[in-house]
């Protein structure tokens, strides 16, 4: 009888503890400071799905291809955890001052952004796709892992503007790296002239000769 009541305590924590740690997770999760939401669409006659997200007010994350700690990344997965053939990419950034080092200039995402992901292959079964990026505003920076489900309608419609207007805009920085070069030709610099001054005395004046 003494055993079967230790059990059934140890089963009541257990189920205590996980319900504790699953509510942990939730608010975690619901406290980061972005959102996530999905579209799916035809994109080059090819199956796609675009991931937006949305970072908070005051929030970036650093670009994918930025030189930072942890850059934009997303992995599709298929249903048994390998690799899908799949093709992800991602939009340049805008240069913005680093948290870290705000002299340096770096490429990050400070507003709503997408993630294409382009299936050059039929796709079958679920997917799933793991997002990782470091989110940062002039306060502090937040690490985020999260895993997305992906589920491919059978009719794909069109995509949205706006994720046709990014879609064109791949490869492109937002803004122009910073050069050392003028914006615009500088005209030649001008030879810096010192005026004379008239000598003092008294003046002269010359009248032309008569004709004899």
């Amino acid at each position: 009888m003494k055993t079967k009541n230790t059990l059934h305590i140890w089963l009541v924590l257990c189920l205590v503890t996980g319900f504790l740690l699953y509510a942990s997770t939730l608010t975690h999760a619901e406290s980061l400071p972005f959102s996530l939401d999905t579209e799916y669409a035809e994109l080059d006659g090819h199956p796609a799905a675009v991931l937006w997200v949305t970072p908070q007010k005051g929030y970036h994350t650093y670009s994918h291809y930025a030189d930072a700690p942890i850059p934009t990344s997303l992995n599709i997965l298929d249903a048994q955890g390998q690799p899908a053939a799949a093709a992800v990419l991602y939009p340049q950034g805008r240069l913005t001052p680093d948290t870290f080092e705000p002299t340096k200039q770096i490429l990050a995402y400070t507003a709503r952004f997408p993630i294409f992901i382009r299936f050059d292959a039929p796709v079958s079964g679920p997917l799933s796709a793991d997002l990782s990026m470091l989110l940062c505003s002039d306060k502090n920076c937040v690490p985020v892992q999260q895993t997305v489900s992906l589920a491919l309608p059978e009719t794909l419609p069109p995509p949205s503007s706006a994720a046709l207007e990014a879609y064109g805009q791949l490869g492109k920085a937002e803004t122009s790296p910073i050069s050392s070069e003028p914006a615009f030709p500088q005209a030649p610099p001008q030879q810096s002239v010192t005026p004379l001054t008239p000598l003092s005395g008294p003046s002269v004046q010359f009248r032309p000769r008569k004709p004899r």
